[in-house]
């Protein structure tokens, strides 16, 4: 675990009780709000949720379409509760590279507010289209700000906060990360705060 992580890890784990109910669990349903209308789910798919927090996402994906959920997030504090709200689901404590998981295991892979926390963005591309299913997809769903206060806040604020932050990334950097690992019918969509990609694993 890096050091990245283990801030990651350190902050997320003194907020995860109360974690939904803090300005930041309230600001990322926006995040969630965007992936849900946008994602494309049948019965029974299997969806593996990186960064899953208290395992809100999954819960709300399968109240739009009973799902096989999996969710791994870092913080053991945060898989605790998750487990404590949604028996229905399997969570793990994992780093988001590697993923613990065979590959060809997932038809839909999520991630929603918490791509910028990864140390190592392009091997867990990599590792997201490994998990996948052939023609899976996968849906990041990550803050977006104007080039120029998206490097001011790269510079100066994410290494403040002290709590993993790495980098917000342009759509055009999301793109050519995903390409490269193997997907394509990439697209960004942006919408107010929220630039939410999807992407297919290449057949």
């Amino acid at each position: 675990m890096n050091q990245k992580e283990e801030q990651s890890k350190k902050a997320y784990n003194k907020i995860a009780n109360n974690y939904d109910n803090t300005f930041d669990g309230r600001f990322t349903r926006l995040f969630k709000d965007e992936l849900i209308s946008n994602v494309i789910l049948n019965q029974n798919d299997a969806v593996l949720d990186v960064a899953c927090g208290t395992g809100e996402l999954l819960d709300r994906l399968y109240n739009k379409c009973p799902i096989q959920g999996v969710g791994v997030d870092i913080s053991d504090e945060m898989i605790k509760v998750a487990k404590s709200q949604y028996n229905k689901f399997d969570f793990l404590i994992s780093s988001c590279v590697p993923l613990p998981f065979d590959d060809k295991t997932f038809d839909v892979l999520t991630v929603s507010a918490s791509f910028h926390h990864f140390p190592e963005p392009e091997k867990f591309a990599i590792e997201a289209n490994r998990v996948l299913k052939q023609g899976g997809k996968i849906y990041i769903a990550e803050v977006y700000y104007p080039i120029l206060i998206r490097q001011i806040v790269n510079a100066i604020f994410l290494p403040l906060y002290n709590s993993g932050d790495v980098k917000i990334y342009h759509p055009k950097e999301l793109i050519e990360m995903f390409n490269k690992a193997g997907f394509s019918h990439i697209s960004v969509v942006k919408k107010g705060k929220v630039q939410l990609m999807n992407a297919t694993k290449r057949v």
